[in-house]
């Protein structure tokens, strides 16, 4: 009788891991845009919006007499720039030709000639309150002393188009992990799906890099985990981890240390190699909704299974 319950929750659990995965359709998870746009764009030349200044916003700061503040804004917007150039020069390979980099007037002017609809793309990020006409939509709080961040998005779309790609960075002021995960994870996507069609399994794609996670430390954001496990994350996840804030984070994907994977989520969980910028891992829980107190033991003894035979460091 034993036997035969063990078969059937067996056979329970095995029926219902794959029914996960059939639902589990990382173009849907990514929000990533039909076959038709990403095959359309694959000819074009790739232009990235660089954010300008908002006058405005610096007028109003030098009124409050607030230097210290402009200095932070005007660095904010040069670390934008300065890593979204970075990482698409390093990352974006979807196209042949070259990414050129151009303000918002430069691509109005563009579009004054029907000929360049079809010849250019943009890659950009905006902020969500103002709209994609819009570069980030910053504002001074009511003393006047510090910026203040909304929502941003990270988009692809045609020349004066709204986006057919739109996805929500992890942090108001675009950091370099976020905007290195978007570029990666685009870059690769639109890639396989070209080439495999309309149907391109892209958990294969994943699943073909998966072997590099037990030979790396994974890199998880102090930020999301949960505070009673974040000094022993270790006794869960069997190979090398470590916990790291922001700027450590930041700095790792930047310099693309070959040591790492880096864990980064847009509702679910990704690990992404720091070199290469290969996806090679994720989860099959929705963070928001199953760890909304931060990343638990539970989590990080589910994605134990990427260190296969690796032993315990």
């Amino acid at each position: 009788m034993k036997t035969k319950r063990f078969l059937l929750s067996t056979a329970a659990f095995i029926f219902s891991s794959v029914i996960s995965y059939a639902q589990y359709d990382p173009r849907q998870v990514l929000e990533l845009p039909k076959f038709k746009d990403i095959a359309a764009v694959k000819n074009r030349q790739p232009i990235v919006v660089v954010n300008e200044i908002n006058p405005e916003i610096e007028n109003k700061l030098k009124h409050n007499h607030k230097e210290d503040v402009i200095k932070d804004y005007e660095q904010i917007l040069a670390n934008y720039n300065d890593n979204m150039k970075y990482f698409m020069n390093k990352y974006w390979k979807y196209n042949s030709l070259p990414v050129l980099y151009k303000t918002r007037g430069e691509v109005d002017e563009l579009l004054k000639d029907k000929n360049n609809h079809e010849k250019y793309y943009c890659v950009f990020c905006y902020s969500a309150i103002g709209g994609y006409k819009n570069d980030f939509d910053w504002t001074i709080d009511k003393k006047g002393d510090k910026i203040e961040g909304s929502a941003t998005m990270f988009a692809v779309g045609y020349l004066g188009e709204s986006p057919f790609y739109k996805g929500g960075l992890g942090s108001l002021f675009t950091s370099a992990t976020d905007l290195a995960f978007h570029v990666c994870m685009l870059n690769q996507c639109f890639d396989y799906i070209n080439t495999h069609g309309e149907k391109a399994n892209l958990l294969e794609m994943f699943d073909a890099n998966s072997h590099i996670i037990s030979q790396k430390t994974l890199l998880i954001p102090e930020f999301r985990v949960d505070p009673k496990i974040k000094d022993h994350v270790g006794d869960y996840y069997p190979c090398k981890i470590k916990v790291v804030d922001k700027d450590e984070m930041d700095k790792m994907v930047t310099t693309g240390d070959e040591n790492y994977v880096y864990g980064t989520d847009a509702s679910y969980f990704w690990m992404v190699d720091c070199k290469t910028g290969a996806i090679a891992g994720y989860t099959l829980k929705h963070l928001g909704k199953e760890f909304k107190g931060g990343l638990e033991k539970d989590f990080f003894t589910e994605i134990a299974h990427y260190c296969g035979t690796a032993k315990k460091k």
